[in-house]
């Protein structure tokens, strides 16, 4: 017995199809994951575990390893802020670059944090950051500022544990463990997003 659904399986197998005709992936060793969950009764309506299982015999969707997760994570950090009852409508410094110290680096070098593009946005409020996805907005909120906000690498990652992800894999704590530096799978990202949804 299964929940897949044959219809949402195979608009999800053309979809993915098309993004590698398109040439979406930035060299010919990357491959698409997906995992398509009903937020109503957390079944998996589909999935996709990378190009070709019979080639690899790895599922990616549900790899305990995951992959990097980039902003999709930020959510996590949003949810801390509003469970810390910090209002969306709070307004937070977008322009770039935030400096992360070589202390704190790991490197012995500072580190430079831009938005995509290395966009300014100005000072937006925490709804509009997330809207645009201000990576520097949320670097401050999280570290810069975490003293004022109460929102930490470790609380993020608490949250993201919290809603289901691999607790193993939300170790690190870094400045930008917001932008989503940590692994989790498509399967444990799609539960996690239901239950927003829900």
């Amino acid at each position: 017995m299964t929940s897949i659904d044959p219809e949402m399986q195979q608009y999800a197998e053309e979809a993915v199809n098309e993004e590698y005709e398109n040439g979406t992936l930035a060299d010919d060793n990357q491959e698409f994951a997906l995992t398509l969950i009903d937020p109503n009764t957390g079944f998996v309506k589909a999935m996709i575990g990378g190009k070709d299982y019979y080639s690899d015999q790895f599922n990616i969707a549900t790899s305990s390893s995951g992959r990097p997760m980039g902003s999709t994570f930020k959510a996590f950090t949003l949810t801390d802020a509003i469970e810390k009852g910090i209002s969306p409508s709070t307004k937070i410094n977008c322009n770039g670059p935030v400096t992360i110290s070589s202390t704190l680096t790991g490197t012995g070098e500072s580190h430079s944090i831009y938005n995509y593009g290395q966009t300014d946005y100005g000072t937006l409020s925490i709804a509009d950051m997330t809207a645009v996805s201000a990576n520097t907005g949320f670097v401050r909120l999280s570290y810069v500022d975490s003293e004022e906000s109460g929102i930490t690498p470790a609380s993020i990652n608490a949250v993201a544990a919290r809603l289901g992800l691999n607790e193993d894999n939300l170790k690190t704590n870094v400045p930008t463990t917001t932008l989503g530096v940590e692994n989790a799978n498509t399967t444990e990202m799609a539960a996690a997003y239901g239950t927003f949804a829900t």
